[in-house]
């Protein structure tokens, strides 16, 4: 009898932890967004070394597919290399809704690569990653990827 209530027991205690690490466990979104995004120089382009580089402002929204959006703005510098490729990096500030997590917002490192059309116009992959972020009821994470050329990508976040 003692025998059964110790396995009892053992048995009721491995149900409780099990369910308090699922309820700790973050919940992970991954969904598309479209991104509009206003530039505005700061300051004069630097020549170095055959290069260019260029301080931008970057402000805008995101919209998800899943009904969220968040505003953001970040400074970048962009440079332009001799050989017709770029680099971009820079960190910034996000404020938005996440739906699954509530309103959350973030700073995040920002960074990219590729190469320039003709035309001027930059072709190639960026990623974005949150490195100090909050909701109110308490951690947030954000990660993505998107294209710098049709502004549109992908995002995973966790609460």
């Amino acid at each position: 009898m003692v025998l059964r209530k110790l396995l009892l027991l053992a048995a009721l205690a491995a149900t409780a932890l099990s369910l308090a690490a699922t309820a700790g466990a973050a919940t992970r979104i991954t969904t598309t967004a479209a991104f509009t995004v206003t530039r505005t120089p700061l300051g004069p382009p630097r020549f170095a070394g055959g290069n260019v580089f260029r301080d931008l402002l970057a402000c805008g929204t995101a919209s998800l597919a899943n009904g969220g959006s968040w505003t953001f703005c970040q400074t970048v510098t962009i440079v332009l290399h001799p050989n017709g490729t770029f680099t971009v990096d820079g960190d910034g500030t996000l404020t938005g809704f996440f739906p699954g997590c509530g309103d959350a917002s973030s700073a995040y490192e920002f960074n990219g690569h590729g190469t320039i059309n003709p035309d001027g116009s930059l072709v190639g992959p960026d990623h974005f990653q949150s490195i100090d972020a909050a909701t109110g009821s308490g951690g947030f994470s954000l990660s993505g990827f998107a294209t710098i050329e049709d502004e549109r990508g992908t995002v995973t976040y966790a609460c």
